[in-house]
Formats: C-alpha cells, structure tokens, sequence
C-alpha cells in the first residue's frame, strides 16, 4: 500500500525480467520519495494472450499465468494511487497464443496491445492508470 507521504507510486509489472529492475527503481524512488508497487511473477509477461514454454508439461501453468496477468490488469486500474506503470518482460522467450475462441492474426504481439490498451484506456477515464 503506498505511503500517504509518497509524492508518486510507480507499479513495476511484469516477468523476472521486470522483477530485475527493482533494485534500481527501489534506489531512485527512495531519493525522490516515491513508493514501488511491485506484480511480478516469473516467466509471467502480462498479456491477453497465453504465453508457452516448450518444457511445460500441461497447459496449468500458461493458465495460471494468464490469470495472474487479469488480476494484475484489473488490480491496476483499481488503484487511483498508481502514477507510473513499467514493464518489462523476456517477452521473446515464449510462444504465444490466443487465450480466447477468436484467435488472433499474431497473439505474441496482439496479446500486448490489448492489455496495455485497456490500462492507457483506463487512465483517460481517470480511473486508476
């Protein structure tokens, strides 16, 4: 939960890859009194789309990652507090693909776009990002 005295909240969204970062944002937040939010999980890209790994034996944990990346969409247009969101993802580890019936032309790139549309598009109705 961030501070009452924090002049910013930054969210740090994403794989092990975004997760890396936070030393970092951890640094420039404590010189410039900003809190650091942090969702990340690994081999977790946030996308629309289900991301695969050639050595998963079942489709649980592509499931389970999805889901991960719809709660944290939705945990971050709840949050009026969060001023900056940054992702970062090994994005071209994994194969994609469409996590709906109505597949996609291109679920590694499509998946994306349609997560981070829906949060820029949150953020203009002034809810959360």
């Amino acid at each position: 939960m961030p501070s009452a005295t924090a002049k910013k909240t930054i969210a740090l969204v994403g794989d092990s890859h975004a997760a890396a970062w936070f030393p970092a944002l951890e640094e420039i937040a404590q010189k410039n009194q900003w809190d650091v939010i942090t969702y990340a999980k690994a081999s977790c890209p946030v996308t629309d789309a289900l991301r695969i790994l050639d050595n998963e034996a079942t489709d649980e944990d592509q499931r389970s990652c999805h889901q991960w990346g719809q709660n944290v969409r939705d945990l971050l247009i709840a949050d009026p507090s969060i001023d900056t969101v940054f992702t970062a993802s090994y994005s071209s580890a994994y194969t994609y693909k469409s996590a709906t019936p109505s597949a996609t032309a291109n679920p590694a790139v499509d998946g994306f776009i349609s997560m981070w549309s829906v949060l820029a598009k949150s953020r203009q109705k002034g809810c959360g990002l």
